[in-house]
């Protein structure tokens, strides 16, 4: 039986397709996957197309590329986190490698959405890209918040998706309290400095994700990505950390399951 995963980050639905896609995500192992959400125009779909299935989950949020297109309405995204499956909030962040959106509305847009995860206490998911200086900034001052509304609490219930920042940039962040998610760029030959971050982070406070469709892990580097083939961003994170991909699944499902508060199905 293959070790039971969770693919904390994946853009797989909305999609004509999503259905076998999960099936092929279930014989793989991958019990659990958690879409992000990237634009309110199309959350209504992705949450259609994941209904029918057991184990999916969903956030809501706008990319740091939509931040553009956002009108300043929250009650939308308010409402959606009333959907049972609708777990975190996100994506959202700051995008400064291409810059679709003026980064003083992509810090706008972030700051908002951090503040809706504080006011309702739903977990943050976070893209960062080229753009760690800001994104401190304002995480930092999540974090102030957070903890004078939460006093003693060590850790935040935020992640960074995709972390590619380097072993400093991970430093800084998990003494923030974050948490970090990789995905198949760990099995990437010149990716050396997030191997690094992912061997410096408690096996407490990382996730595994495909980010699918985009950065499929090698071998199929190149091809359309799809959480089937989390087991191989497992199996790189096993070799990495020197542990079992047994081990690696088991921590990083229960991780998990704890951070967006969800049952286990077959005690994971």
């Amino acid at each position: 039986m293959s070790p039971v995963l969770f693919d904390t980050h994946c853009h797989s639905a909305p999609s004509a397709d999503f259905a076998a896609i999960y099936q092929r995500a279930i014989e793989a192992g991958v019990k659990y996957m958690l879409i992000a959400g990237c634009s309110h125009g199309k959350e209504e779909a992705m949450l259609h197309d994941i209904r029918p299935h057991a184990g999916v989950y969903a956030a809501t949020g706008i990319h740091p590329h939509e931040a553009s297109a956002w009108k300043g309405d929250m009650e939308s995204y308010r409402r959606r986190l009333d959907d049972p499956q609708v777990v975190a909030i996100g994506e959202v962040g700051l995008d400064y490698y291409y810059d679709h959106s003026p980064r003083e509305i992509q810090r706008t847009v972030f700051t908002a959405f951090a503040q809706l995860a504080l006011e309702t206490g739903f977990p943050l998911i976070v893209h960062v890209r080229n753009a760690d200086d800001d994104a401190y900034a304002i995480l930092s001052d999540f974090e102030r918040e957070y903890r004078r509304r939460h006093p003693g609490s060590n850790l935040l219930p935020v992640v960074i998706h995709c972390f590619s920042s380097g072993p400093a940039w991970a430093e800084r962040y998990l003494e923030l309290g974050l948490n970090l998610s990789f995905t198949g760029i760990i099995t990437f030959r010149r990716a050396e400095d997030v191997r690094a971050s992912l061997r410096l982070t408690p096996h407490d406070r990382f996730f595994l994700e495909t980010d699918a469709p985009y950065l499929a892990p090698v071998p199929h580097r190149g091809k359309t990505n799809e959480p089937a083939l989390l087991p191989h961003i497992a199996e790189a994170a096993a070799r990495i950390l020197d542990l079992s991909v047994e081990e690696v699944a088991a921590l990083t499902t229960r991780n998990a399951l704890n951070f967006w508060r969800l049952p286990s199905s077959s005690g994971e």
